[in-house]
């Protein structure tokens, strides 16, 4: 995620996939060998938590700045592919969700940047749960 463009070369993934899988695998494992009735949650990165990882703080916010219309459709894609996880993670026996954002900080973006490009696609994903 250096420049710009980068966003709209994103593609869709199932959720089941690549480091999906992994994860997935993980938590099959986790709750095969679970000898008691024991919670277990997963973590869920939010989309633009993946994209921070990705880009990195200053070249995610300038992107924000400059590019807003391909950091958005780049976050349809990731949005996309992080419900599907997070239904798969559910649907596999996980109690619940640790919805990880780290976007959300005061003094990182201003609030109508949280709206537009965390929050929105943040209530994506959970709704997903919501209705499952």
């Amino acid at each position: 995620m250096k420049k710009p463009e980068d966003w709209k070369k994103l593609r869709s993934f199932r959720g089941t996939e690549g480091e999906y899988m992994i994860v997935l695998e993980a938590q099959r494992i986790a709750l095969s060998e679970m000898k008691r009735d024991v919670p277990l949650t997963q973590t869920v990165f939010s989309p633009l938590t993946s994209r921070l990882k990705l880009a990195g703080r200053d070249t995610l916010l300038q992107h924000i700045r400059e590019a807003p219309e391909a950091v958005r459709a780049g976050l349809e894609i990731v949005t996309e592919t992080t419900r599907r996880f997070a239904i798969e993670v559910v649907s596999r026996g996980a109690d619940g969700l640790f919805f990880a954002s780290q976007t959300t900080n005061r003094g990182y973006r201003t609030v109508e940047e949280y709206d537009t490009f965390a929050k929105a696609y943040d209530l994506v994903v959970t709704a997903a749960l919501a209705d499952g």
